[in-house]
């Protein structure tokens, strides 16, 4: 809401589309067919300011890597009825942390103060770890090896993800946040570990 009387942001936005250089570009992505892709790059991107990347992988991955029709679920699996706790537990926790920590932080909108409190007393990342959970329990729907390796895409992405935040907030907070790691585990509190 911030950004909506932003006139110099607005003029930037303006821009036509440079032809496959910005804009919305997709590659294999006809209607019905899976596996493709789209990208977006602001119209007033240009190479000569470094832009961060942000990219939708591991979600668009699941196209690829299940078999996700809702017609293909086994509920007759023993893990049918796991996989759905573990999801609906996942989202309602991941919910309950971001909505407690603010949508505004949660996105990196509102960086005045370092949280520390909450679930962030038990884990630096929880919002990663509830979400992880409900990942697994996707997988488990449709239990496969492609399933196992989406899990293990999505870990990775996350641990790329956290590492670049952790250099963002130790500049951003300093001391204050290197004290912080030192007392609570990147991922989960398990008992004699950090």
């Amino acid at each position: 809401p911030d950004l909506r009387g932003d006139v110099d942001l607005l003029t930037r936005l303006e821009q036509p589309a440079r032809d496959n250089e910005t804009g919305v570009m997709h590659f294999q992505n006809e209607p019905g067919s899976r596996g493709g892709f789209s990208l977006y790059v602001p119209e007033y991107y240009s190479a000569d300011a470094s832009w961060p990347l942000v990219v939708a992988l591991h979600g668009a991955s699941s196209l690829i890597l299940l078999d996700s029709r809702m017609s293909a679920i086994d509920t007759s699996n023993p893990l049918f009825g796991f996989a759905l706790v573990l999801i609906a537990g996942g989202l309602i926790m991941l919910l309950t942390t971001m909505g407690r920590f603010g949508v505004k932080r949660s996105v990196g909108q509102e960086t005045s103060t370092l949280t520390c409190s909450g679930m962030y007393r038990r884990s630096r990342n929880p919002q990663l770890v509830f979400y992880g959970i409900a990942v697994v329990g996707y997988a488990l729907l449709w239990p496969s090896w492609t399933g196992a390796i989406w899990v293990v895409l999505y870990a990775a992405l996350a641990q790329m993800m956290v590492r670049t935040e952790e250099a963002h907030l130790k500049r951003a907070y300093g001391s204050d946040y290197v004290e912080y790691c030192t007392r609570t585990p990147r991922y989960i509190d398990l008992p004699g570990k950090k």
